[in-house]
């Protein structure tokens, strides 16, 4: 009979703790969109250098979250920054690394190539864009994408690298060695 009070009472204690985790995340989460509500209507009562140092310090926000593993807060500023500029090439680059590594493609896909429309000679994005398309097995868009980062940026030696893998998946092993050495000459 006492191990059926006990196990009564450790299932009692595991609701709690569920039920006070669960208005916890609540109320976080309330905050955050509270924070951002506070955060839109702030730089839209700001003169135009105050909003640049503001989106400046969102972006810089973001990066500090992603480098510290906090993808959801990341994405939340990342959100709230492109509200308020909507043509921000490296916050649609953050949000779509960002996404690509939670394993939303069709987000992810999206951002990266919002990003290439803004900035169409970003070989950073095309590289994100054929990392992301590697990361959801679409190896000959990834190799695409690979080959037009590295035909913007030939020094770009992750680009290089990344193409050397790609073309290694598709079984050109000639192409791959030839990147793998322009990579190696670039160090």
């Amino acid at each position: 009979m006492l191990r059926t009070d006990r196990g009564a009472a450790s299932e009692t204690v595991a609701m709690r703790n569920l039920n006070f985790l669960a208005s916890y995340a609540w109320f976080w989460r309330a905050q955050c969109v509270l924070l951002h509500v506070i955060t839109l209507s702030l730089l839209a009562s700001m003169p135009l250098a105050a909003r640049a140092e503001a989106q400046n310090n969102l972006l810089e926000d973001a990066r500090r979250l992603f480098h510290a593993g906090s993808y959801e807060r990341a994405s939340q500023v990342l959100q709230t920054d492109l509200k308020a500029h909507p043509q921000d090439a490296d916050a649609h680059l953050l949000l779509g690394q960002i996404f690509a590594l939670q394993g939303r493609r069709s987000e992810a896909i999206k951002e990266l190539t919002r990003t290439i429309e803004i900035e169409p000679n970003s070989a950073e994005a095309y590289n994100m864009l054929g990392t992301a398309l590697n990361r959801f097995a679409e190896f000959d868009a990834a190799r695409k994408a690979f080959e037009q980062a590295v035909a913007l940026d030939p020094k770009m030696t992750e680009a290089h690298i990344n193409l050397a893998m790609a073309l290694a998946e598709s079984g050109d092993l000639h192409g791959a060695a030839a990147q793998l050495r322009a990579a190696i000459a670039l160090q």
